[in-house]
């Protein structure tokens, strides 16, 4: 009576995530359609949010931002002239 209780629930499959670039995540003909791929070889895909993508380009362009202003303060530091601009 057990046993037949168990076979009731669904057995999950390998889960697979999709990771990368936006084209990679959103176009299917970049991915060459991954997700159908994936899924016909029986397994279950998870694609990141293109949400995630852009916080991620949004963060290292700040990051460079403030490496950049960081090096010209540091530079005019050193060579001895005023930050104005």
């Amino acid at each position: 009576m057990i046993s037949s209780r168990w076979r009731t629930y669904p057995t999950r499959r390998p889960l697979v995530g999709i990771n990368g670039e936006v084209y990679i995540r959103s176009n299917r003909f970049s991915n060459r359609d991954l997700v159908r791929v994936c899924e016909e070889a029986g397994l279950e895909v998870v694609v990141s949010p293109l949400g995630e993508w852009g916080r991620y380009v949004v963060h290292r362009h700040l990051e460079d931002v403030l490496r950049e202003r960081k090096l010209i303060s540091d530079h005019r530091l050193l060579i001895g002239t005023s930050c104005s601009g």
